[in-house]
């Protein structure tokens, strides 16, 4: 009896999370059924033009968050999402760099470029939901930049130029529930889906000249 209230719980929470993220969304790119779109909620101040940030982008390296031990085996990995992201991304000619060529790695380094973060939250359901998952896939954009802000004085420094370093200056999340044989294909989609988003705001910031 215990086991099964546990279910529900389990099984309520998930579903509430994945309400939460699509009250958020505004802008859902028709998700597969069993994923929610959201944006991040500071992402809703201007959520209309946050493609604007990715003018003059010249290129981005990807970085894949450690996987979490519950899906060792489900046939999910850090290396095969890495490839998804990084060919959708070719795919509409953004440049990725290689953080492991040395080369570029000092290219990344001397000109800032900033990076395309992947990260993958994932929930095994317990009990009589073992066989079900929750999960989380976030792709922001993160750089360096630089921030003007007025402190409101009458002096002549009352504007502050300020340094953030890894600003999250683009911001996507798709959350979903599926069952474990379908998780690795699940969760690929959704960091295919979330790319193809950014490869989207990006060639809208950056019209290709005839």
């Amino acid at each position: 009896m215990k086991s099964l209230f546990r279910s529900i719980l389990w099984i309520g929470a998930m579903i509430g999370l994945a309400h939460i993220a699509w009250a958020q969304d505004t802008q859902p790119p028709a998700p597969s059924p069993d994923q929610t779109q959201s944006t991040d909620a500071s992402d809703r101040l201007a959520i209309a033009d946050t493609w604007k940030a990715l003018r003059g982008l010249k290129g981005v390296y990807v970085l894949v968050e450690a996987l979490q031990d519950n899906v060792k085996d489900t046939g999910l990995t850090r290396e095969t999402l890495q490839t998804t992201v990084e060919l959708e991304l070719r795919r509409v000619g953004i440049h990725v760099y290689d953080r492991d060529d040395p080369k570029q790695y000092q290219e990344i380094i001397a000109k800032n470029i900033p990076h395309l973060y992947l990260n993958v939250n994932t929930v095994k359901g317990t009990d009589l939901l073992d066989n079900l998952y929750a999960y989380n896939v976030e792709l922001s954009l993160e750089e360096d930049v630089l921030c003007l802000r007025s402190n409101n004085s009458k002096s002549a420094d009352a504007d502050q130029l300020l340094g953030i370093l890894g600003a999250t200056v683009w911001h996507q999340i798709v959350t979903g529930l599926c069952g474990e044989a379908r998780l690795s294909d699940a969760v690929q989609e959704a960091a295919k889906q979330l790319t193809d988003q950014f490869c989207n705001d990006f060639l809208k910031a950056n019209p290709k000249t005839k």
